[in-house]
């Protein structure tokens, strides 16, 4: 199911954007709440800013809490680590620490074009991260003691529904990422969130098969960033520094939305504010998931609740009501396969929030 998934997600995720380039070409707007506000009337822009808000909210609590597990990692498996490190407090330390030095500094910069280097190294670092995952996969994987469930249904297959849509949710950065681009139009647009797409369905295939063949059902209980040992294999060492990084630099991407969407609320926007300024509302806004991130224990849940209820609207019901609101949208005037692809993805949107949240909550709260 998992792979099915992707591949509707993954496909959807391009469109989205696609239908995104054509509301911004019809209004002129590349801010996503002002668009919505625009095309959707008064209250419609505060409504988008809450999803986008909460959304990369959840994702900066997430990477938090992935970079204080990777940290744990190496502080758990390493014998001349100081007891208290070891403890959960201890890890909370670490990860308080990486916040401060790695983290932070990457969510300061106005512009998101600001960490497009950064975020180009982060990507070879996560394409090395599979490479050595298939590698130990192929060493190690398909032990007999392991159970393997090749199709899941029931509830198990409909609650992984939300951590996919957080996982191609990449709308989030619509704004940021079209208004910068280089003569933004509908193909450019659309191009770049091909490329984006297509690598990281490559990475999510590639990873989580191989991952699951290698560890079977630990994977369902415990984050990826839990099942390696740095310390006696160094690669994984290697592996787990690049994670690392990646996860400062995607701290510091989604910290643009969130940014944005509280400039939304009191009447202004990232350019009209003070850069000491921005380093405030910067700070507070990344303190505040620094602590939720040490502090919430299931990080999966938090991608999943995040990912059904924000991602749903965010990545595939806003879009296909933004394009139906561009005017003159009939089945004579747009063709058939945007007038059938508009309501697939306005029907994956819906399912994605009812089923994905309720599928979530449901697994957390039944063992």
């Amino acid at each position: 199911m998992g792979f099915i998934y992707m591949v509707v997600c993954a496909l959807l995720t391009v469109y989205s954007f696609t239908l995104l380039g054509y509301a911004s070409k019809k209004t002129g707007q590349y801010n996503y709440e002002i668009l919505v506000g625009t095309l959707m009337g008064k209250g419609g822009d505060y409504c988008a800013a809450v999803f986008l808000f909460l959304l990369s909210f959840g994702a900066e609590i997430a990477y938090a809490g992935s970079v204080r597990d990777a940290a744990a990692q190496f502080l758990d498996n390493s014998k001349s680590t100081p007891a208290y490190l070891k403890t959960t407090s201890g890890h909370r330390l670490i990860g308080a620490l990486l916040w401060l030095g790695f983290m932070l500094p990457l969510c300061l910069p106005k512009e998101i074009n600001s960490l497009r280097y950064l975020s180009f190294f982060a990507i070879i670092f996560i394409l090395f991260f599979v490479v050595c995952m298939v590698i130990h996969s192929a060493m190690n994987g398909l032990q007999e003691d392991q159970h393997y469930v090749l199709f899941q249904k029931g509830n198990k297959a409909i609650t992984p529904i939300g951590n996919f849509l957080f996982c191609f949710g990449s709308q989030i950065n619509y704004h940021g990422v079209a208004s910068e681009l280089y003569k933004p139009t509908i193909k450019r647009i659309t191009l770049s969130a091909t490329l984006g797409v297509v690598i990281s369905f490559v990475v999510y295939a590639v990873g989580g098969l191989f991952g699951y063949l290698d560890f079977g059902a630990a994977v369902n209980s415990r984050s990826s960033l839990q099942l390696y040992n740095p310390i006696a294999e160094p690669l994984f060492a290697v592996c787990y520094v690049g994670m690392m990084f990646k996860l400062c630099v995607g701290y510091g991407m989604h910290m643009y939305p969130v940014r944005d969407a509280v400039y939304h609320f009191v009447g202004t926007n990232v350019h009209r504010v003070p850069w000491w300024l921005n380093c405030i509302v910067c700070t507070i806004l990344a303190t505040a998931t620094l602590l939720c991130g040490l502090f919430i224990p299931k990080i999966n849940l938090v991608f999943g609740l995040m990912g059904s209820l924000c991602s749903g609207f965010v990545g595939f019901v806003f879009p296909a009501w933004l394009y139906m609101y561009t005017g003159n949208w009939h089945l004579r005037t747009i063709g058939f396969f945007h007038y059938f692809a508009t309501y697939l993805l306005l029907l994956v949107g819906i399912v994605g929030v009812i089923w994905g949240t309720a599928a979530t909550i449901y697994a957390d709260a039944v063992p």
